[in-house]
């Protein structure tokens, strides 16, 4: 089938089309503006789903074992330590009882205790209690 056009109504024809794709574009644009939008709103939500499923270093995590894991976040061996010790420890002190406990952490003692000591300084009045005697800072479970 041939189609045969009146030479009057090209033009108008290509003014129609031109006007139909640049009506398509804005809609592809304002489409994709959505899309994007939607697409941040979901991967803020996988993150707080992800959050909570894999307990952060700086949320409180309960950990009622009354055996120690080396599968522990490094939060979740302190805390175990603190409540193992029963009285407010100084990072040395806290440090020195994971190395003895977990030989993992006694290759690099330094690391360890630059560890803990951040550890327990970013959890302060959320997770840890901290008091000042003579110039050394102890830590207990808040």
């Amino acid at each position: 089938m041939e189609l045969t056009l009146d030479k009057e109504m090209i033009h108008p024809m290509i003014i129609t089309y031109e006007e139909q794709i640049r009506k398509d574009k804005e809609m592809a644009t304002r489409i994709m503006a959505r899309v994007r939008k939607f697409s941040e709103m979901v991967n803020k939500l996988r993150y707080e789903e992800i959050q909570l499923k894999e307990p952060s270093e700086t949320r409180p995590v309960v950990v009622e074992d009354t055996e120690y894991s080396n599968k522990w976040s490094m939060s979740q061996k302190i805390k175990f330590m603190l409540r193992q010790a029963g009285k407010p420890t100084s990072t040395r002190d806290l440090t020195d009882l994971l190395i003895s406990t977990d030989k993992n952490l006694s290759k690099d003692r330094a690391a360890a205790l630059k560890t803990v000591s951040t550890l327990l300084s970013i959890g302060n009045g959320t997770d840890y209690r901290r008091i000042k005697e003579e110039g050394t800072y102890y830590y207990s479970l808040s």
